[in-house]
């Protein structure tokens, strides 16, 4: 009997320091990030911002320099297209309040946003395929997450240490998946957004800004979606109702001039 319960609490121990050096290792990993990934890549500095090449064409950004509390990554940096966010990009930048992520983002890279805690909310852009592990963890003001069908694969415990938030996203998306089976299920909640359109969101990402005007001009000029199909559906009363600013039940130049006033007076 001595022997079993000498044996039962010896597991327990090893149990608990596996638990430890698990919830350790996370940590370091994430506190080293930075000092590893330079070591081993050539990064360029362009004013507040750190970057590294592609292709001449595309960079990763790096890493932010600067001290703004709300933060518009640009989609270009020393005229290359932004295209993706290094692991670590915001490591501990515990003073950010809001991230705006360019358009020409596809893919974010483990705990890019790990130790963000000043970061209420964040809206991944429309085009992004992938986000990885750990890419929320330890953000303790995070409220909710925007994530759009375009991500189609989600890295583990991407709210580590993070509790209360909730995920917008689209049915039978992949952020739903995510959400239905993310653990512990009473930190994070799955909201819709099919249904709740935006005021003014032309171009369908969640968010109203300038790009919503130039999509709209796009689709008054003819253009159309690679499928031939029309940029804007104004057959569908839904699609109508939120981009017809003025109320005359058509889409119009006369709708682009009020969505560019409405942008201007939420600014």
């Amino acid at each position: 009997m001595k022997f079993t319960k000498k044996l039962i609490s010896v597991l327990l121990a090893l149990a608990l320091l596996v638990s430890v050096f698990a919830t350790l290792s996370v940590t370091v990993n994430a506190a080293e990030t930075k000092q590893s990934r330079e070591e081993t890549h050539i990064i360029y500095t362009s004013g507040d911002y750190k970057y590294e090449n592609i292709d001449g064409n595309s960079i990763i950004f790096w890493e932010y320099t600067g001290d703004n509390t709300n933060l518009v990554v640009p989609e270009k940096i020393d005229g290359k297209t932004v295209t993706m966010l290094a692991r670590g990009a915001f490591y501990d930048k515990t003073s950010l309040k809001s991230i705006t992520l360019p358009k020409t983002l596809t893919y974010i890279k483990g705990c890019a946003f790990w130790g963000c805690t000043s970061l209420e909310n964040i809206v991944i852009p429309n085009g992004v395929t992938t986000i990885e592990e750990y890419a929320f963890a330890e953000c303790a003001s995070l409220s909710s997450v925007t994530i759009p069908k375009s991500v189609t694969a989600i890295g583990d415990r991407l709210f580590f240490n993070v509790s209360d938030v909730t995920v917008y996203g689209y049915k039978n998306s992949e952020a739903e998946t995510y959400v239905s089976n993310y653990y512990p299920q009473d930190n994070i909640k799955f909201v819709a957004i099919d249904e709740q359109l935006v005021k003014g969101d032309a171009n369908g990402d969640g968010v109203v800004t300038v790009a919503d005007v130039t999509y709209m001009q796009l689709y008054l000029a003819g253009n159309k979606k690679d499928d031939g199909t029309p940029l804007i559906d104004v057959n569908n009363k839904s699609v109508l109702e939120a981009l017809d600013m003025n109320g005359d039940g058509q889409l119009t130049v006369a709708d682009v001039t009020e969505l560019q006033m409405y942008i201007a007076e939420q600014d």
